[in-house]
């Protein structure tokens, strides 16, 4: 009895720690063609990769453009409350002398972006060998109504290099536990 009891306080503290993410398809399970649902994908090529992955069957690879930066973010925008804190968080392989990779989220109203915020990476990603975490908090614009999560691809030396995403997460902080 004494076990089950135990089983079932460790249990309800797993549960009480989930957070409940703002982006759906966030491991990049589902495709539809070429590209993963729920994400933007105009003039993106897209990696519908089985290794590497993080976890699960499938994980994103973006190619670097030639120039300039290849953003996605999930679609539609995520509407947002004021006062609320935000956390920004996933996992990346960059793997490739050919392409860097920032997070760059942006709080957004109808007239388009509310300025620079904390959930924009300061400094490029680095070459490893192993998957990546990364994770930013912060509260929106005075203006802002919805956020636009996006993970960024630029080139480095040349390009073509691809960059790899899984669990993404977009999600209130008082949503955890």
């Amino acid at each position: 009895k004494k076990i089950f009891t135990l089983l079932s306080l460790v249990t309800l503290g797993i549960t009480a720690n989930a957070q409940t993410n703002l982006i759906s398809n966030a491991g990049f399970e589902t495709w539809t063609g070429t590209s993963p649902d729920g994400w933007y994908s105009s003039g993106i090529t897209y990696t519908k990769s089985t290794d590497p992955v993080k976890s699960g069957t499938y994980a994103a690879g973006v190619t670097s453009p030639s120039s300039g930066n290849k953003t996605i973010n999930p679609t539609p925008d995520i509407t947002i409350t004021q006062g609320v804190t935000y956390v920004f968080s996933g996992w990346y392989l960059d793997n490739t002398p050919n392409a860097k990779f920032k997070y760059w989220n942006q709080f957004r109203n109808a007239s388009g972006d509310t300025g620079s915020n904390p959930l924009q990476a300061a400094s490029d990603s680095v070459d490893s060998p192993s998957w990546q975490f990364f994770t930013a908090e912060g509260t929106p614009n005075a203006t802002a109504t919805v956020a636009r999560p996006g993970l960024r691809v630029y080139p480095e030396t040349g390009s073509g290099g691809v960059i790899y995403f899984d669990d993404i997460m977009f999600y209130d902080k008082s949503t955890l536990g």
